[in-house]
């Protein structure tokens, strides 16, 4: 509410009989405004993220904000940053200097929420050999976690793959903290390339759909520690089949289509094993 106080000043009239003179001051009105105080904020609502403040007061000469946690200020619109989770009681302070000076004070409650804590735990290691797995787990304070980039939501995950994992650990005020893991390393197959030679198992092949014989075969092919090529020549030398990732589905076809009946020759490479040749016979 604004109270308005009215100064007045005499008037005062002096007539003389005998003169006729007049002399006179005029009313003057001075008004003294009471000040009003009141203000917003703006917040994630998070330990450690900034509070803003938003001045709304009107008919101040200064104003004082308190935060609630032993700061206070005299700064317009003021930024904060609390040092931990808690309900502070704001106070903001609008003063109007005048002859006697008149304050206000309008307050709000703060809450900030905490964040979560988290750590993480590799067993075995984070360095495995080839084939092994690591698992990743895990504690401290949340409620949710999601983990990157599998979008797992459990505590663990395991994973078999070199790199980095990252899991988001929230509250469900919405306060959330990301961590990063050590980097897992994986030592690759080490190969005797001198002794070592990829092995095709059928010379054969009969794709008539019965699941035998449908397929060229590359022997261990999921245990390698590298992809292999297969390429595929006709008996004329011509080039009809090629895959840089081989996955053992060759059925006999070029582009889809069925390949005649006849003698086809092959070469597979890569897998960190020696490469290989040989034949196979397409039967219809």
């Amino acid at each position: 509410m604004k109270l308005n106080y009215l100064k007045y000043s005499l008037s005062l009239l002096l007539t003389s009989i005998l003169c006729n003179l007049s002399l006179a001051q005029s009313p003057q009105m001075q008004q003294l405004l009471t000040p009003t105080a009141a203000f917003s904020f703006t917040t994630k609502g998070c330990s450690g993220d900034t509070v803003f403040f938003k001045n709304e007061s009107t008919d101040f000469s200064a104003i004082k904000w308190e935060f609630g946690d032993g700061f206070d200020t005299y700064t317009t619109n003021p930024v904060h940053i609390y040092s931990g989770p808690g309900t502070y009681t704001v106070k903001l302070t609008a003063i109007k200097a005048s002859t006697s000076e008149i304050s206000v004070i309008a307050q709000k409650m703060v809450t900030i929420n905490p964040i979560p804590t988290i750590s993480l735990s590799y067993a075995p290691d984070t360095l495995v050999q080839f084939g092994q797995t690591v698992t990743i787990t895990a504690t401290g304070t949340f409620d949710n976690l999601v983990w990157e980039p599998s979008k797992e939501i459990t505590n663990e995950i395991i994973v078999n793959k070199g790199g980095f994992y990252s899991v988001r650990a929230s509250f469900s005020s919405g306060c959330a903290f990301t961590v990063k893991s050590k980097q897992i390393v994986v030592k690759p197959l080490v190969v005797d390339t001198d002794t070592l030679v990829l092995k095709v198992l059928n010379d054969i092949m009969t794709p008539n759909g019965d699941a035998v014989n449908d397929l060229l075969v590359i022997d261990k092919l999921s245990e390698l520690s590298e992809p292999i090529t297969l390429t595929i020549y006709n008996r004329w030398g011509e080039l009809v089949y090629t895959n840089p990732i081989y996955d053992n589905l060759w059925d006999g076809t070029n582009k889809g289509n069925p390949l005649p009946a006849g003698t086809y020759y092959y070469y597979v490479s890569g897998g960190g094993r020696k490469g290989t040749t040989g034949f196979v016979d397409i039967i219809r």
